[in-house]
């Protein structure tokens, strides 16, 4: 009489397994591949394209910098030039031109965070979904199984007859 009592305690534990490996998959995938998803999705979502174009942005500037700094040293016409825009302006031109780089990078750091959010409401990738979705049958068919084991109720022996 005890064996519906033992499976049933076989499938709550193989339950509460399940829904454990169900919930460390989705935390994992949830911060995992996201960008990937989002490419995935559209290969030219808008956060994605402005992302790329503000580190382009930011290399060139930082090139552009580093050329100004160095430029006067190769070319005396080159360093009056940059010391008269240097004389025009308030702040000197590679320190103008390295701020920008950095504004550049910040705003292609806020493109990165806007993507990496939107990935996370991109679709599962291909791998992703089946393995969810098996995980998610898992838990569905020990549910089931526990509620049929729960309605059954265990049968009164036979009542035993003696020829007499």
């Amino acid at each position: 009489m005890l064996q519906p009592y033992a499976e049933n305690q076989d499938v709550t534990v193989s339950l509460a397994q399940a829904r454990q490996k169900l919930d460390t998959f989705e935390r994992k995938t949830m911060n995992r591949n996201v960008l990937t998803r989002l490419r995935s999705r559209s290969p030219f979502h808008p956060f994605l394209v402005i992302r790329a174009l503000a580190l382009m942005l930011t290399a060139l500037l930082s090139v552009g910098a580093i050329t100004i700094m160095v430029a006067p040293l190769l070319s005396r016409d080159i360093a009056i030039m940059i010391s008269q825009l240097d004389s025009a302006t308030s702040l000197p031109l590679p320190i103008a031109v390295g701020m920008l780089a950095g504004g550049a990078l910040l705003f292609a750091f806020g493109a990165h965070m806007a993507a990496l959010v939107a990935g996370r409401n991109a679709p599962l990738l291909t791998q992703e979904a089946r393995i969810h979705q098996r995980l998610v049958s898992d838990v569905k068919r020990l549910e089931a199984q526990r509620a049929v084991s729960a309605r059954l109720t265990p049968r009164p022996p036979r009542p035993r007859v003696h020829a007499s």
